[in-house]
């Protein structure tokens, strides 16, 4: 999932400039799409990013801070080269990283990162490539949020409509991340469309302000809150997001978590219910997800056998 160390001392700027350059090398043509998580240190790593790339003459489309998943989403929508998410992930507030991503929206295969810790170890980073380095430009896209907010929306067949109906009452714990913003907004309304969704959130720890309230990663020892919240709020779900929104964990109604891993099994049972089809996960994902796809092949099709398909970094959720 790229490179994270300790601010100053396991990531530097020289250190960063050196990975960003090596990455920028072996990229095709196009411009690259940057965005980070809301980590103090994150303004200053983003200046290095976009200061090295646009310095070998490559065009830069600056997100701001979204979540991973929608930094991947858009380098694939943007028929970008490549992409940079600049996030420690679930690492603790002193740390930060770099998720590199391929034109498709994924996360490197372990070959193509390997030619570039590879490069930057043996200090064979090419100093400049063919293109001009006064051509490097930076343009900033504010509209990434909304594309993803309507396709997460339309890709579900959510019936929008019965939802806001139902008049569900949710706890989003953002971890004072990158998702702090768009999941409850995404629930409330749907920010590309403005077309309501009607879901009454109450925020919890969801300001973004480059501290995390919690341990970031969304285990159920780091939800007490959460739970609690659910509990006192009478709310029909709790979700809870990582730094860089990669992760959700849900909280039922009793206040008690079902586990991040039940996440994605529950989102195939709910897809699987209402059309047959295949179900792709990565190597971070539980057999869970197996037997729901068992089940439903049974119920679409009769008895068959189930074979699981693993990808490479392209799932809601990578480690």
């Amino acid at each position: 999932s790229g490179v994270r160390g300790i601010t100053g001392s396991g990531l530097t700027h020289g250190l960063t400039s050196e990975y960003i350059a090596a990455f920028e090398a072996r990229r095709g043509e196009g411009p690259i799409v940057v965005a980070r998580d809301p980590r103090a240190s994150g303004e200053d790593f983003a200046r290095v990013v976009i200061e090295t790339l646009t310095g070998r003459g490559r065009e830069v489309v600056f997100l701001g801070i979204v979540p991973t998943p929608t930094l991947l989403l858009n380098t694939a929508l943007l028929g970008a080269a490549g992409g940079i998410m600049i996030t420690a992930s679930h690492n603790p507030e002193e740390w930060n990283g770099l998720k590199f991503a391929d034109p498709a929206g994924c996360f490197l295969s372990p070959a193509d990162s390997l030619t570039i810790i590879e490069a930057v170890a043996e200090g064979r980073n090419e100093e400049q490539d063919r293109r001009d380095a006064s051509t490097g430009t930076v343009t900033t896209d504010s509209g990434a949020g909304h594309r993803h907010a309507e396709r997460m929306i339309r890709a579900a067949g959510i019936d929008i409509d019965a939802v806001a109906e139902a008049g569900f009452t949710v706890v989003v714990d953002g971890c004072g991340g990158a998702g702090s913003e768009l999941i409850p907004a995404t629930l409330e309304l749907i920010p590309a469309t403005l077309e309501l969704f009607g879901v009454t959130t109450h925020r919890l720890h969801c300001d973004p302000d480059g501290t995390f309230p919690r341990p970031p990663e969304p285990v159920p020892e780091a939800i007490t809150d959460l739970c609690a919240a659910v509990v006192e709020q009478g709310a029909d779900l709790g979700f809870a997001l990582d730094p860089d929104a990669d992760r959700l964990a849900v909280v039922g109604p009793d206040g008690i978590p079902l586990g991040e891993e039940s996440t994605i099994a529950l989102a195939a049972r709910q897809v699987l219910s209402r059309q047959p089809g295949s179900v792709a996960v990565n190597l971070s994902t539980t057999r869970m997800v197996d037997d729901v796809a068992r089940e439903f092949v049974s119920r679409w099709s009769g008895p068959r056998s189930v074979r699981s398909t693993w990808l490479r970094g392209c799932g809601p959720r990578t480690r």
